[in-house]
């Protein structure tokens, strides 16, 4: 009876053991970085796109990039298709019926035009950089590692972003 205890006990310890992405609004990520100033991550998505799902699931819930997530950064999803009204640092966007294009205007602000997209702030929400398509955990691996080094104050032009790539060691395994 004592082993098949511990048996269940080490299944339920090990599905714990992986971190995992504690998705946030836009609003609760700045309230937060006021207190604890951190970057902020965010995932532009749209409620049906099976990409941006399928990167979700096989990206963001990979154990490397989930830990580095949820240790370094605000991670927000943000549906572009959404009526959330968003207030970012005083500046409202607010989804118009009127409007003709699909994506919300702060998607649009932060230079959205398709998804999936990946958006990173610093710790004043600055833009650091941001990607479009569908990326493996792999693929953001290296911008995740610079981002949290302080590694990208020094990458300036293309041949050094390269230089990076080239000396940058995955601890993803295929």
């Amino acid at each position: 009876m004592m082993k098949i205890f511990f048996q269940v006990l080490f299944i339920l310890m090990s599905n714990f053991s992986f971190a995992q992405v504690h998705w946030m609004t836009i609003g609760e990520a700045l309230e937060a970085q006021k207190k604890v100033p951190k970057k902020i991550f965010i995932s532009f998505t749209e409620s049906n796109c099976d990409t941006c799902l399928k990167m979700e699931n096989q990206t963001f819930e990979n154990p490397i990039i989930a830990k580095i997530i949820s240790e370094n950064f605000y991670p927000v999803k943000f549906f572009t298709d959404s009526k959330e009204k968003v207030n970012f640092h005083g500046r409202i966007f607010e989804w118009k019926d009127s409007l003709k294009s699909t994506l919300h205007p702060f998607a649009k602000y932060m230079n959205i035009s398709k998804v999936p997209a990946l958006i990173f702030l610093d710790e004043q929400s600055s833009p650091i950089t941001s990607l479009m398509g569908a990326l493996s955990a792999k693929d953001v691996e290296p911008y995740f590692s610079m981002i949290t080094s302080q590694n990208y104050k020094n990458i300036k032009t293309r041949q050094q972003w390269d230089d990076y790539q080239r000396k940058f060691r995955s601890k993803i395994k295929d």
